[in-house]
């Protein structure tokens, strides 16, 4: 092979090399053959490109700037939102409310709940409802093997007040370590002089044995005791079934013991503090061939009942609606708690996208003018808007 054919072939693939190697870059020019001298020589095309349809170029357009100026727009909302959320998710930050640790029993023996067994417990009522319902022996109510007796929450819930502050305790049945939500009372505005034509008629809630605020006042001992005959008397569906009828009484005490311990100056006892509930138990149960879901309420001694398989159908409005509204971390973690997080996460990226959406927006200068008209509406509509809120929100 000559020098001049060598010299051909090799700048002939050096070219087609360069060629491929610039694809991406819209190569426009290919290799025509030898010159005379010995190098190619290139012939130049033009690039083709291919031109958008103007509708769809004109829509893309509109949507780009629909997306813009209705994210101005509504930025202040966008940052109200994420902030709002995370107060929510978060009710003791920036709050006067707060949060204290209630210490773990130093005794677990004199804890009245840390022996609770779920499946001992549901054969200890079923055993007691057979003696009611079924004294012939035939046709037992019996405990379903699946799915197993279980305890429909893990913590005791109590309350008291001081002066100042109103204290919702969550105490684990097992005895373990809980938490107190401490929140300030309402300060209620002073009564002022009524008008002579004020008008407060007397109704039979007001004069009965309950007061405006809906709290029982306390029994006597001839009420307990006719209360007790009336109990009696019923029939064995309006009997309370109760295992212990000590249980709320030695809660109560052994709360004091641990509550007095860390609020010495409280000086609680048994009359201001109030047990709200216990976990209710849930079991399965099979009766005359037809399986009843049953939740048993230790204090009360309530059964509830309905049968397996009759649940109501899933309401989608109000899952969605509940979704929206679920917040807060729980003590016991699960699913609640990953859902919690992800509203912290939608929080922070509703504020982020309310601050770096007005950043780019300032990047594109053919539409700063427009922008800043609607950045000014915004806050004009966002400040009448709060105004009006707070007066409707605040009204005497």
């Amino acid at each position: 092979m000559s020098t001049v054919d060598r010299n051909v072939s090799t700048s002939g693939e050096s070219a087609q090399f360069d060629c491929i190697q610039n694809a991406m870059l819209s190569c426009d020019t290919i290799p025509d053959g030898p010159s005379p001298g010995g190098s190619l020589q290139r012939e130049t095309r033009p690039s083709k490109k291919r031109k958008r349809n103007p509708v769809v170029r004109f829509s893309l357009m509109l949507i780009r700037r629909s997306h813009l100026y209705f994210g101005l727009l509504l930025a202040p909302w966008a940052l109200l939102y994420g902030i709002t959320a995370y107060l929510f998710n978060h009710p003791t930050h920036f709050s006067a409310s707060r949060n204290e640790t209630l210490p773990a029993t130093k005794d677990l023996d004199t804890w009245p709940t840390s022996t609770w067994d779920a499946e001992e417990m549901a054969k200890t009522i079923l055993k007691e409802l057979n003696g009611r319902f079924n004294s012939t022996g035939e046709n037992p109510i019996e405990l379903s093997a699946y799915p197993e007796p279980s305890f429909e929450s893990a913590y005791i819930s109590a309350s008291f007040e001081s002066n100042e502050e109103n204290y919702f305790v969550s105490a684990p049945i097992d005895g373990s370590t809980g938490r107190i939500r401490i929140f300030p009372k309402r300060k209620r505005e002073p009564e002022g002089d009524a008008a002579p034509f004020q008008v407060q008629p007397k109704s039979r809630a007001q004069t009965g044995s309950r007061g405006r605020s809906g709290r029982s006042s306390p029994p006597s001992k001839s009420s307990e005791a006719s209360e007790k005959s009336e109990l009696q008397d019923r029939g064995p569906s309006e009997q309370p079934l109760v295992l212990d009828d000590s249980l709320a009484d030695s809660i109560k005490d052994s709360l004091i013991a641990r509550l007095n311990q860390q609020y010495p100056n409280i000086e609680l006892d048994a009359s201001s503090l109030n047990l709200r509930s216990v976990p209710e138990l849930r079991f399965h149960a099979n009766c005359d061939g037809t399986e009843w879901i049953s939740d048993y309420d230790a204090l009360s001694g309530a059964v509830t009942t309905r049968e397996a398989g009759t649940a109501v159908e899933p309401d989608w409005r109000r899952f969605l609606l509940r979704l929206h509204v679920a917040h807060g971390y729980p003590m016991d973690g699960g699913v609640r708690w990953f859902w919690a997080i992800i509203v912290d996460v939608m929080a922070a990226v509703m504020v982020f996208w309310g601050l770096s959406g007005i950043v780019m927006w300032w990047q594109i200068k053919s539409t700063r003018r427009w922008g800043s008209l609607a950045m000014a509406a915004s806050l004009a509509m966002a400040v009448a808007l709060g105004v009006g809120m707070f007066a409707m929100l605040h009204s005497v």
